[in-house]
């Protein structure tokens, strides 16, 4: 599903639809995001080039294997979001101080962050 570019899109719709497998929310003025944890086939997730000041701590789809965020304004990553599948995972240009550990990461792309820890990991490629 690809509700991309929408420049008047302040805040995320509803989504229902449990067989969604690709969500892009990118280059949107989105400034929160709900729970998204009734995606359950949800793999990739685009939420770049938005406000968003903190992702949900809430429980995400344990499916989830690609999240972009990066040009966004994130001072963290919630702890809930470790228990996912997430093997990429791009956070360029945001104010992420610390990247805890992800099982199954193996692409992380953080510059552009004021990164003072970054838990050891199994990664394939690593750009900071």
């Amino acid at each position: 599903m690809n509700i991309s570019s929408n420049v008047q899109l302040l805040k995320c719709p509803e989504l229902l639809d449990f067989t969604i497998v690709r969500l892009d929310l990118s280059s949107n003025k989105l400034t929160n995001l709900p729970g998204l944890k009734d995606l359950k086939g949800l793999k990739r997730l685009y939420l770049n080039n938005n406000r968003l000041r903190e992702l949900p701590e809430t429980e995400w789809p344990n499916t989830l294997e690609t999240l972009f965020v990066d040009n966004n304004k994130l001072m963290w990553l919630p702890d809930s979001l470790t228990a996912t599948n997430l093997r990429y995972l791009l956070l360029d240009y945001n104010q992420i101080t610390e990247v805890q550990y992800f099982p199954k990461l193996r692409y992380l792309l953080a510059k552009a962050n004021p990164l003072s820890r970054l838990a050891i990991m199994d990664l394939r490629f690593l750009s900071i």
